[in-house]
């Protein structure tokens, strides 16, 4: 890989949350410049010997807006630890997003705009589900046609959730892996495939219509923590792995070695393709902070920029901003910290 850096970050803005972010999610209108960011908290335990998906936790969901680079909070809503979440992509007349949570429930909210007048939004929750039983609810992803969201667990599970106007109903759930299933991501072209990956290093494909594995892929040295299709390039997915690795797999011939896999510079914990370049991706790497990788050449990708790995600090949420412009929501999680930046060539 180069190391040539053909971007740098300018960071714009910053604010310090209340408690330790870990997801950064923009809302699906590339007219929007408004993002979701889920908060993770441990509390005091009052025994040693507490399950982990029973200890003391609290968490938040903030709704921001980037104004001029500047992050301006709309509104923010209590709830239990989040670990994850996710937009509802298909067009609907509401905003829709989902969250994962530590007591292992999957939360959909609506977001709405207040008085015409007043440029207000605000987040209410419109159903939940205990999608995890005895368990960490991880991960989830939308379906492409946004009629159904999955969801990966801290007990190795997979399940499918269905959506009606004023419920979540779960269709199916079943044993997907021996150990946390970090990650679980839609085929967005294949809206018969899910993929998923686990703390026991093996990423595998599922076939929804009978949920058997389609492949198991063990190629990662470690714990798969990020995967996510392309959304502009068929046949293509990209994996993170604790073993601080990107591989870009072509999901025709996935049993096979990767296209390609980079360095990053710590446990890859969400990778986010851009919306409008195919060849270029954001990642959180945890104690690396992170990093954009650039793919043109997908034989010798560029590391483009990183930034934010000076605080020792987590790197676990991410997203681009803006579709016609280089800007980058990022959170860092022990000092509680949520950035707005932008890319610039140098």
């Amino acid at each position: 890989m180069s190391n040539e850096q053909s971007h740098r970050y300018i960071l714009t803005d910053s604010v310090v949350l209340e408690e330790c972010p870990d997801t950064v999610e923009k809302v699906p209108d590339e007219k929007s410049n408004m993002f979701i960011c889920g908060t993770y908290e441990l509390l005091e335990q009052t025994s040693e010997s507490t399950p982990a998906h029973l200890m003391n936790r609290k968490g938040s969901v903030y709704l921001f807006s980037v104004e001029n680079g500047k992050l301006e909070q709309h509104s923010v809503i209590a709830t239990e630890a989040i670990l994850d979440s996710k937009w509802r992509s298909a067009k609907t007349e509401n905003h829709m997003f989902g969250t994962a949570d530590a007591v292992g429930a999957v939360n959909i909210y609506k977001l709405s705009s207040g008085d015409a007048t007043d440029g207000t939004y605000h987040m209410s929750m419109i159903s939940s589900i205990s999608a995890v039983k005895e368990g960490l609810a991880l991960s989830i992803d939308w379906s492409v046609n946004g009629s159904s969201i999955a969801c990966s667990g801290s007990n190795g599970s997979l399940s499918i959730n269905s959506l009606s106007p004023s419920s979540t109903q779960q269709v199916c759930s079943w044993h997907a892996h021996d150990a946390e299933v970090w990650i679980t991501s839609h085929d967005i072209w294949d809206e018969n495939i899910l993929y998923s990956g686990a703390d026991d290093c093996k990423f595998r494909g599922w076939d929804l219509r009978s949920k058997k594995p389609t492949f198991t892929n063990s190629s990662h040295d470690a714990g798969v923590c990020s995967l996510q299709c392309n959304p502009l390039s068929p046949h293509t997915i990209a994996s993170g792995s604790y073993d601080e690795k990107v591989r870009i797999w072509d999901t025709r011939s996935i049993r096979r070695s990767p296209q390609c896999e980079v360095n990053a510079k710590g446990g890859v914990w969400r990778i986010k393709w851009h919306k409008q370049r195919k060849d270029m991706m954001v990642v959180a790497s945890m104690y690396g902070g992170f990093d954009v990788f650039d793919f043109t050449n997908i034989g010798n990708p560029v590391s483009n920029t990183s930034f934010n790995v000076a605080n020792g600090s987590l790197g676990y949420g991410v997203d681009w901003l803006y579709d016609d412009a280089e800007s980058i929501a990022s959170c860092t999680f022990y000092d509680k910290k949520l950035f707005v930046g932008t890319l610039e060539k140098c």
